[in-house]
C-alpha cells in the first residue's frame, strides 16, 4: 500500500511541473525564437594583416552551435562566435557568413548576414627604372612596373629630389638629352584603395656624354722596310655621337690636309725613314686619337745590289730560282768561267745531329688517336719498370726494349733504358729542365702538346738509338714520332720523346753521361710535337712541311739556348750549299744537314725582318697554311702587300753575305749570325730546284746570258 502511494505521488509531481511548463509557454506565446543582434561586419584589409569576424545571440535554448561558412562552403573548424584569420593573402577575399544552431528540439537554425573581405595586396615595384649612359641630343625613356593595391595608379617622378612638373606616368622620357638632365631619377607610385599605398623606386642614374671624339684605327699600310716608290695607307674611322666632317693626313709631320676618302697613295718619297699621320675631325669640331705609320724606304736597287739588269754590276753574282716548285730544275744559265780565286769546299768534318723522317700510316685519322684509359691513372714510382716500342734506323721496323722510371717531373717521366748511365740525380735534371725552362717557352712562343692518354705528361725515353754512328758524321739525336698518338699494336700510345745517350750524351763513348748535351734537342722535338698537335689534331689539315718545321724546331733551340754555331759552320763549309743546295727541297743533294742549316738561317731571317720577335713563330704556326704562304702571308703583314715569297727568299740569300744592319739584306743589325759567310759555287752552270741558289765570285760585272730558266734572278752584288 505504500509502495503503491509513493508511485502516485511522483507522478503527481510530474505533472504539477508540467503544468507549469506549459503555463508559462502559453502565457509568453511560444519559445522566445533565436535570433542574431549583432552581425558579422564587411572589412577591407592590408594583405598580411588579421580579420575577425563575430556575431551576438538570443533565444532558443542555449548552448549554440556555430559553423562559419566562406562563399556558402563550410569552414574546416571555425565553430566559434568569432572567427579570426590571421597573415591574411589574395585567398581569402570572399562571403562569410555563419550558422547557428540552438539546443532545442527540434533545434532552431538561423544563418547571418553575409560579410564581405576584400585583401588588397600590398603594392610593389617589380621593375625598377635603369641607369643609363646617353650622348648629348639622345633620347632616353625611364620605365617603371608595378603590382598590387588597387588601380589607377598615380606617379611622380622626381630627379634629384625634386618633382618633375608632369612626369605623372609609368614612363618618364626626355627626347633630346642636355648635359643638365644628369642626375638621379626615381618616381613615387600611390595606389587607390583606401590604404593609399605609395612606394618609392630604386633610383636611376642618368650619365651624359659630352661630345665624344671620333676614332679612326689602320686598316693597311706599310710596316719596317719597304722598297716600292709607292704605298697606300688605309683606315677606318667612326663617331659614336655624331659624324666625322673630314679626315686629316701628313707626311713626316709637315701641315694637315684634308681628305674625305679612307685612303691615301703616297709616291715618290726619298729613301730613308718616313711617317705618315692620319687624325679625323666631327661635326662638333673634335679632333680623334691620332695614327701613325713608320716605315723605312730602301730601294732594292742600293750601291750594293743590282737586281735590274741586264748588265749585274758587283764582284759577285748571285743565281737564284724564284719557284717554289721543287720538282721542276731550271738551269741557271751560263755564267762567266772568270772569276776571283776561291776556296774549294768539301763537307765539314766533325758529328752533326739530324731529325729522322719516319713514315706515317696512310689511314692515319683523328679517329684513330688513342683515347684515356683507365692504365693512364694507375700511380707510377720510381724504379717501375716498363716496355716500350723503339725504331730501328737501320735496318727499318720497330723493337721493345726495357726502360726504368727515373724521374717525375710536373710535365714529363724520364725513362732510362740504362739507369746505371743515368741515375735518378741526372734524370730529376732533365725533368726539371724540360720543366721549368722548355715546356713554358715552347707553349708560350709556339703551341701546346696533345693529351692523348690523359695523363697530363710527356714520356721521355733515353736510350741508345741505333742509327749507325760510326765516330763521326751524321747521327740521331732524339726523334718525335706522332704514329705514337694513334692507336696501333706497335704503338706507346702515349707523347712521347725518344733521346739518344751516345753521342747525344757523352761523345767519345768513354766520356760520363751529361744531359744537358740534350737539352737543345728536348726543345727542338717538343716545338715538333706542339707543331703536329696544332695542325694535325686541332685544325686537322696537314703537318707542317719539312723545311718550315725544322726551321720552327731549330727557332725554339734559338730562343731558349742561343745561337745554333754548329749549324752556321756546317753552313759555312757545305759544298751542298755552294753547288745550289734548295731551301724547300727537303733533303736535296742528299744532304739533309745542309737544309737544317738553310731552315735555321731563314727563319732567323724571318724573325728579324718582321721585327715582331719570337712572337712571328706562333703567328706562322698557327696560320692555316702550313707552307710558304704562311710565311708570305706574315711578309704581306709586316713588310709590303707586294711583295713575293720567291725575291724574298732573293733578299734571303744577298742578307747571307752583305749582312747589312737594315733594310732586306742583312739580319736588322742581330750580331748573332756575323759568322755566317756563304760558300762560292766555281763551276759555269747549273740545274737549280725551286729555293736554290748559287753564289760566285766575279770581275765586276755579269750579262744576262739568255740561257737561263724563267724563274731564275740575278744579283749583282759589291762586297
Amino acid at each position: 500500500m505504500k509502495v503503491y502511494l509513493k508511485r502516485i505521488s511522483i507522478l503527481f509531481l510530474v505533472s504539477i511541473v508540467s503544468a507549469v511548463l506549459i503555463f508559462l509557454l502559453d502565457s509568453c506565446g511560444g519559445l522566445v525564437p533565436l535570433q542574431i543582434t549583432q552581425q558579422p561586419q564587411s572589412q577591407i584589409k592590408l594583405e598580411g594583416d588579421s580579420a575577425s569576424f563575430s556575431v551576438s545571440v538570443i533565444g532558443g535554448i542555449p548552448p549554440y552551435s556555430y559553423q562559419w561558412k566562406k562563399d556558402g562552403v563550410n569552414i574546416s573548424g571555425a565553430n566559434s562566435q568569432s572567427y579570426v584569420i590571421s597573415n591574411l593573402n589574395s585567398g581569402h577575399t570572399g562571403i562569410y557568413s555563419v550558422e547557428v544552431t540552438d539546443n532545442s528540439t527540434p533545434s532552431q537554425v538561423v544563418i547571418s548576414d553575409n560579410a564581405n573581405l576584400v585583401v588588397i595586396s600590398r603594392l610593389q615595384v617589380v621593375q625598377q627604372p635603369q641607369s643609363q649612359t646617353k650622348s648629348t641630343g639622345e633620347m632616353v625613356t625611364f620605365t617603371v612596373e608595378a603590382t598590387g593595391g588597387a588601380k589607377p595608379y598615380f606617379y611622380q617622378w622626381f630627379k634629384d629630389d625634386n618633382p618633375i612638373s608632369g612626369a605623372n606616368s609609368d614612363t618618364y622620357t626626355i627626347s633630346n638629352v642636355q648635359a643638365s638632365d644628369a642626375g638621379s631619377y626615381y618616381v613615387e607610385i600611390t595606389e587607390s584603395s583606401i590604404f593609399q599605398q605609395t612606394v618609392v623606386s630604386t633610383a636611376a642614374i642618368l650619365t651624359v656624354l659630352q661630345n665624344q671624339p671620333p676614332t679612326v684605327s689602320k686598316v693597311s699600310g706599310p710596316n719596317g722596310t719597304i722598297t716600292q716608290s709607292s704605298v697606300t695607307f688605309e683606315w677606318t674611322g667612326n663617331d659614336v655621337d655624331g659624324v666625322i666632317v673630314h679626315y686629316e693626313y701628313r707626311k713626316d709631320n709637315g701641315s694637315w690636309i684634308s681628305i674625305s676618302q679612307t685612303q691615301y697613295t703616297w709616291s715618290g718619297y726619298s729613301q730613308g725613314a718616313h711617317t705618315f699621320e692620319v687624325r679625323a675631325q666631327d661635326d662638333d669640331g673634335a679632333y680623334s686619337n691620332v695614327i701613325i705609320w713608320n716605315f723605312d724606304y730602301a730601294p732594292v736597287s742600293t750601291g750594293n745590289v743590282d737586281l735590274t739588269g741586264p748588265d749585274y754590276a758587283g764582284n759577285y753574282l748571285l743565281a737564284s730560282n724564284e719557284s717554289v716548285d721543287v720538282s721542276i730544275h731550271q738551269y741557271s744559265g751560263t755564267l762567266s768561267i772568270q772569276s776571283t780565286a776561291q776556296k774549294v769546299y768539301s763537307q765539314p768534318e766533325g758529328i752533326y745531329w739530324y731529325d729522322p723522317h719516319l713514315p706515317l700510316p696512310e689511314d692515319l685519322s683523328v679517329q684513330k688517336l688513342v683515347k684515356p684509359s683507365i692504365t693512364s691513372k694507375v700511380p707510377k714510382a720510381i724504379g717501375d719498370t716498363k716496355s716500350f716500342w723503339v725504331d730501328d734506323m737501320i735496318n727499318g721496323g720497330r723493337y721493345q726494349i726495357t726502360a726504368t722510371l727515373q724521374a717525375i717531373g710536373s710535365r714529363c717521366e724520364i725513362w732510362v733504358e740504362n739507369p746505371t748511365e743515368i741515375d735518378q740525380t741526372k734524370a730529376q735534371q732533365l725533368a726539371d729542365e724540360f720543366d721549368n725552362t722548355i715546356y713554358p717557352n715552347v707553349t708560350s712562343y709556339f703551341y701546346t702538346p696533345s693529351d692523348v692518354n690523359g695523363d697530363n705528361k710527356v714520356a721521355i725515353l733515353c736510350f741508345d738509338i741505333q742509327d749507325g754512328f760510326s765516330g763521326s758524321g751524321g747521327y740521331i739525336a732524339g726523334y718525335f714520332y706522332a704514329y705514337d698518338l694513334f692507336n696501333y699494336p706497335d704503338s706507346n700510345k702515349m707523347e712521347i720523346f725518344y733521346i739518344d745517350t751516345y753521342p747525344t750524351m757523352h761523345y767519345p763513348i768513354t766520356d760520363p753521361v751529361d744531359v744537358t748535351r740534350a737539352y737543345s734537342t728536348l726543345a727542338h722535338e717538343f716545338q715538333h710535337m706542339v707543331s703536329f698537335n696544332r695542325n694535325w689534331i686541332v685544325e686537322g689539315t696537314r703537318a707542317v712541311v719539312t723545311w718550315l718545321d725544322e726551321g720552327l724546331s731549330m727557332a725554339a733551340e734559338h730562343i731558349i739556348y742561343g745561337v745554333l754555331s754548329s749549324r752556321i759552320g756546317y753552313f759555312n763549309g757545305s759544298s751542298s750549299i755552294a753547288n745550289g743546295h734548295s731551301l724547300l727541297d727537303w733533303g736535296d743533294n742528299g744532304d739533309v744537314l745542309a737544309n737544317y742549316s738553310l731552315s735555321y738561317l731563314f727563319l732567323q731571317y724571318v724573325r728579324t725582318q718582321m721585327e715582331q720577335g719570337n712572337d712571328i713563330f706562333k703567328e706562322i704556326l698557327l696560320d692555316t697554311y702550313n707552307d710558304y704562304i704562311a710565311v708570305e702571308n706574315a711578309i704581306h703583314k709586316y713588310l709590303d702587300p707586294t711583295l713575293d715569297f720567291g725575291r724574298f727568299m732573293t733578299y734571303f740569300r744577298i742578307a747571307l753575305l752583305l749582312k747589312e744592319d737594315s733594310g732586306y739584306f742583312g739580319f736588322k743589325g742581330d750580331t748573332d749570325f756575323d759568322s755566317v759567310s756563304p760558300p762560292l759555287y766555281a763551276g759555269t752552270g747549273t740545274d737549280l730546284r725551286g729555293g736554290a741558289a748559287i753564289l760566285k765570285s766575279i770581275s765586276g760585272s755579269f750579262t744576262e746570258p739568255g740561257d737561263q730558266g724563267l724563274d731564275i734572278q740575278y744579283a749583282g752584288i759589291t762586297y
